[in-house]
């Protein structure tokens, strides 16, 4: 296999998805389900950084399903305590604008 930007597998996944509360939970399992294929590949997911909603349930399935995870996620959301401690790489900005540019710097797609 290629070594894609920056040396790494080629295969890191951006998700955008909500990082809101009462989402119905068939979204929250797509959303794990969704991380699971992610991982279930070999790829790497790239995610808002959140540790909430069909944000978090995406980047704990990939986790669960062995993948690593990279979350890019603005300080104010940080200091909230939205952060999702357990990704492999926590990305913090400033703005959402660099938040976004950081994401897709990551990933592959």
């Amino acid at each position: 296999m290629t070594a894609g930007r920056g040396g790494r597998d080629p295969h890191a996944v951006c998700v955008y998805c909500g990082s809101s509360d009462g989402v119905p939970q068939r979204y929250l399992d797509l959303a794990s389900e969704v991380g699971r294929e992610i991982g279930a590949r070999g790829w790497s997911l790239v995610s808002g950084g959140g540790k909430r909603s069909m944000m978090g349930a995406v980047a704990l399935g990939a986790r669960e399903a062995g993948a690593r995870t990279i979350g890019v996620i603005p300080r104010s959301m940080v200091e909230r305590e939205w952060a999702d401690h357990d990704s492999d790489e926590l990305l913090v900005t400033e703005t959402m604008r660099e938040r976004k540019a950081l994401m897709e710097a990551h990933a592959d797609a």
